[in-house]
């Protein structure tokens, strides 16, 4: 997984069947989504959001619930609407000093304080300095999780 290799290339290389190469993905990703969840920010906390392309990736012929919610993209094709929009995914992101970080999805298009709070309460530890860019929806978060908040009146 670390070296980005297929699934057949990883059943290959470890001499195990397909199905046996799936099954030990899903278990060590479920299990670092496990350790994600424990993770607790303390100290000086830089928090972000970094948006992605909401992707339906996947065989939906066969499913009988599901219905694509917008016109398919062709490969290589960006989302048709510039800038934020609910083509794009948000996922807010912490670090702290000592290299924890933690991140989760958040929802799709602008970030509200709402989700914020949402995500990092009781993720961050009381009286955490947290560092973020000028983010309106941080401030209610410092605020409800007892943080001193620092932004940043530079963004690059």
């Amino acid at each position: 997984m670390l070296d980005q290799k297929t699934l057949k290339q990883s059943s290959e290389e470890c001499n195990i069947s397909m199905a046996t190469a799936f099954t030990w993905r899903h278990k060590i990703l479920d299990t670092l989504s496990e350790l994600t969840e424990k993770a607790y920010l303390t100290g000086v906390v830089e928090a972000d959001e970094t948006f992605f392309n909401v992707s339906f990736k996947g065989n939906h012929k066969r499913s009988h619930d599901f219905t694509m919610p917008r016109k398919a993209h062709k490969r290589g094709n960006d989302v048709h609407a510039k800038g934020l929009s609910s083509e794009k995914v948000c996922v807010p992101c912490a670090v702290n000093d000592t290299g924890i970080s933690y991140a989760k999805p958040g929802k799709l298009g602008k970030i509200s304080s709402d989700c914020i709070t949402a995500i990092f309460k009781n993720k961050i530890a009381p009286h955490a300095i947290l560092c973020t860019d000028k983010e309106r929806a941080y401030m209610d978060l410092a605020v409800v999780s007892g943080l001193n908040l620092i932004q940043d009146s530079d963004e690059h």
